[in-house]
């Protein structure tokens, strides 16, 4: 990596830490440290919730999602985004939940329920948790040594180490410092921030990808699927195995079941102002998702025809 390189990795990463660390001084009591103190408006929470749940890994699994199944899966797909709009413009578990004055889903578990329900809870989510950050941390580490082009390991002195636990150990290094520094606060400002960031360099990824390839490439790529297996056609996907109507399914019975039950988002649904700023920031979030699709959908597109459209098949892998 040249040195121009290492800027954009450390510029964004030294921001965020410095941010983080100039909001924590509004952290005064428990109400903020939980929840915010209660006081975020609509455009904030919608940001930056939305940041907070398009990790690395997601990002990876939808890119793995598209590139085989196309787009005329998302025709289905966005069925469940009209099913999840409708149950934010209803208010659907914002207001009573709101209505409890609960700060963590684990108070709100031994208010509805009893203590032992509460304990038996966090004893699931710590172990879910301990699983998930092995997870996430090494899907993120793969692909910075893999997009960074970094060695497997590097010397410190005379002390070899290893670039993927090293990575590891940054990024929940500095997930931790912004959570215990200032909890919700600095979480919710810092998430904020990288998602007005991202909004910028999204707009750079489709500028790019828009200048690399030109359409009549694009289409001879897309359009060369078998079959029952169209990237576009969404009445033309009987043949898709991974993720076909079946997931889409699933998703959709989750997006009710499982309604405001995700325990990363448990600052979120406290932080508003009041249920209505909650409900509003949830409706501005489903459109705020659409650059984030918009930008992932060029991204697969960009991949497939530089994989798969003749004018490219003599040039080596990315």
């Amino acid at each position: 990596m040249s040195f121009l390189d290492w800027l954009f990795v450390a510029i964004p990463l030294i921001a965020v830490v410095a941010i983080g660390e100039m909001a924590r001084r509004y952290t005064r009591n428990v109400a903020d440290f939980l929840a915010a103190g209660r006081q975020a408006g609509r455009y904030l929470i919608s940001v930056a919730d939305g940041t907070a749940g398009m990790g690395l890994i997601s990002v990876v699994g939808i890119f793995e999602m598209q590139y085989k199944s196309g787009y005329a899966l998302d025709f289905w797909n966005s069925f469940t985004v009209l099913i999840t709009l409708a149950l934010t413009l209803t208010g659907f578990m914002i207001y009573r939940y709101r209505e409890t004055r609960v700060l963590t889903m684990a108070q709100f578990f031994e208010i509805r329920y009893s203590r032992g329900f509460r304990i038996f809870a966090g004893f699931l989510a710590f172990v879910s948790g301990v699983v998930n950050y092995a997870l996430f941390p090494a899907v993120g580490s793969r692909f910075m040594i893999y997009y960074c082009g970094f060695p497997d390991y590097f010397s410190i002195g005379s002390l070899q180490v290893n670039t993927f636990g090293f990575l590891m150990a940054l990024f929940l290094s500095i997930a931790l410092f912004i959570v215990l520094s200032g909890g919700q606060i600095t979480t919710m400002v810092t998430d904020c921030c990288q998602g007005i960031f991202g909004y910028l360099g999204y707009a750079v990824i489709v500028i790019t990808i828009l200048c690399i390839f030109n359409f009549s490439d694009i289409q001879t790529a897309v359009l060369s699927r078998p079959e029952g297996k169209s990237f576009f056609n969404p009445f033309n996907i009987d043949k898709l195995e991974s993720f076909n109507l079946l997931y889409i399914l699933i998703g959709m019975f989750g997006a009710v079941y499982n309604r405001n039950a995700w325990l990363g988002q448990q600052g979120y649904l406290c932080a508003a102002a009041n249920p209505h700023e909650q409900k509003m920031a949830g409706v501005l979030g489903a459109w705020r998702a659409g650059f984030n699709n918009l930008m992932l959908m060029l991204l697969v597109i960009g991949a497939y025809t530089y994989m798969n459209a003749p004018v490219y098949a003599d040039q080596p892998p990315p």
